[in-house]
């Protein structure tokens, strides 16, 4: 998982959470603040780290692996058809 992964996923914890609270993002309190109002941690990118990181890559095909491409019995070539 890449730095900005965590970043967002940092944000979108915190964003969650000052909406369950009704705090304005432009009201000057700080996430140490919202956090302990919460009465929680921030546990959702660890979760998402001890899962392997599964969440984001299940949506992708891993290459070399089934890549998603089927073929189809027949002599029709792939791709833009001749103009004969």
């Amino acid at each position: 998982m890449k730095r900005t992964d965590e970043y967002r996923l940092e944000a979108f914890e915190m964003k969650a959470l000052r909406r369950i609270l009704r705090v304005s993002w432009t009201a000057n309190k700080t996430n140490s603040w919202v956090l302990e109002q919460a009465g929680v941690h921030r546990s959702l990118l660890a979760n998402v780290k001890k899962q392997g990181v599964e969440i984001f890559r299940s949506r992708h095909p891993r290459r070399g692996q089934n890549s998603g491409k089927r073929t189809l019995p027949g002599n029709r070539k792939s791709g833009r058809p001749k103009t004969t």
